[in-house]
């Protein structure tokens, strides 16, 4: 096995004609030997709709051929690739770790990629043939235990991609501005695929992947005006659309992704869902917003899918929705796909929100399976009788918190290991006291 090469990356940005592309070099290539472990350079960026747009990937712009691009950066604690090669020997496809230039002055837009550690091996040369490359973001590894449902959808098959746009894209993080007044939520870029194809041989030393978007993303600035106006409070967000989430495939051959096209071709499998949730807690509050502040958010779409009718829903206090059409049979959006959409002055009635937060659930897509739900619950849901209020949890009744919009009720009870109790008979307790009601009565009282 050889030391690690030298390589350099190919920096294409993602335009909306996708055919501004220029080479940077960074170091001397040195030429790799059959059986060496092959390495990856990548890049990835997306236009934007304007040099005074509101980011929420990088926040750095940079022109290029008349345009203004913005950087997307790799966070080299958590971003992961796929790659498959035909040609190649080893473990194929690979999962490889980004992690981030070391020369002076390099961006987080450039990473170099290592192989998984936990995997036996990586995509290593196979003669002086050349090699096709075919890459996938995100890769499977990025999910935690908790998401393996979502993981299992995203695999790297030969050269088809297969990923699931999730009905639930809750902020990695939500901040304010320092005058208050603008509400920045940052997406999770985990749902932001991409996809990359390239050709190499051995006199290359080493493979350099530009990344391109597969999915839609739009940027939405929700904005409160007017005089003497009451506050809103907004604990999520609801974007409604035609099959906008759910899973799909796009094809990263030849034949799907040809020389002279930008994307590679993409199908929605099933259905899918028509809403998407994102939820606007700041230290497990929802955020309010008055008169003259925003709140910008970013949502991915399925890339088959209808963005011609896009509504907002919001949700004060997390329960019930209000909403906002942005499109319409006769002004429909006009929404590119793979690229970027900004929609800004999407404006918030001004006049106080009175809504049934009980009924919430009656406003949600009916095709939207529950593991993509995000239910309101509380913890020990039936100790509001209970006399320690060292643990007690709740002070409301199972009744009024149903008004409030729970819909996950915690009951805790042991069930004896000997005796004549009926299923169902076993008291409901916290701490280990009785809370003197049966499993089956609050359970009726539920229903």
């Amino acid at each position: 096995m050889k030391n690690i090469h030298k390589f350099s990356a190919l920096l294409c940005a993602c335009a909306f004609s996708f055919s501004a592309c220029v080479e940077e070099t960074l170091d001397v290539v040195t030429p790799a030997n059959d059986g060496d472990e092959i390495l990856f350079g990548a890049r990835a960026g997306f236009e934007n709709a304007g040099a005074d747009t509101k980011t929420v990937y990088s926040g750095e712009t940079y022109p290029l051929d008349g345009k203004t691009f913005e950087r997307i950066d790799w966070d080299d604690a958590a971003d992961w690739v796929q790659i498959y090669c035909p040609e190649a020997a080893g473990v194929n496809p690979s999962h490889y770790k980004v992690n981030h230039s070391s020369a002076p002055g390099e961006q987080n837009d450039f990473a170099y990629l290592t192989k998984d550690p936990n995997q036996d091996g990586s995509l290593q040369w196979n003669g002086d043939k050349v090699h096709h490359f075919y890459a996938m973001y995100p890769s499977a590894n990025m999910f935690s235990d908790e998401q393996a449902t979502l993981a299992q959808g995203i695999t790297m098959s030969g050269k088809t991609l297969k990923g699931t746009v999730p009905g639930a894209q809750h902020p990695v993080s939500l901040t304010q501005s320092e005058n208050k007044n603008e509400w920045v939520a940052a997406p999770d870029m985990k749902y932001a695929y991409m996809a990359a194809k390239s050709t190499a041989t051995l006199a290359d030393g080493s493979v350099s992947l530009s990344f391109v978007p597969i999915v839609t993303a739009v940027e939405i600035t929700l904005t409160l005006t007017g005089t003497n106006v009451t506050p809103v409070t907004i604990g999520e967000i609801q974007v409604v659309g035609n099959g906008i989430a759910g899973d799909f495939t796009a094809d990263l051959s030849d034949k799907g992704w040809p020389a002279t096209s930008s994307y590679p071709a993409c199908t929605n499998v099933g259905e899918g869902t028509g809403s998407i949730q994102v939820t606007t807690y700041k230290d497990n509050k929802p955020i309010t917003l008055s008169s003259g502040q925003s709140l910008t958010f970013t949502v991915f779409l399925r890339p088959g899918a209808d963005y011609s009718n896009l509504k907002v829903n919001v949700s004060p206090n997390g329960a019930g929705y209000v909403g906002k059409t942005m499109g319409t049979t006769a002004n429909p959006l006009r929404i590119p796909k793979h690229l970027k959409t900004v929609i800004s002055g999407v404006k918030l009635p001004s006049t106080p929100i009175t809504i049934d937060a009980s009924r919430w659930m009656s406003q949600l897509d009916g095709k939207m399976a529950m593991k993509k739900l995000s239910i309101p619950g509380t913890g020990g849901s039936f100790s509001y009788n209970y006399s320690d209020d060292a643990y007690k949890q709740q002070s409301l009744t199972e009744a009024d918190q149903w008004k409030l919009g729970i819909r996950a009720f915690e009951i805790v009870s042991d069930r004896p290991q000997y005796g004549t109790t009926s299923l169902g008979e076993e008291y409901v307790k916290c701490n280990a006291t009785s809370m003197g009601k049966t499993v089956y009565e609050v359970l009726t009282s539920l229903i």
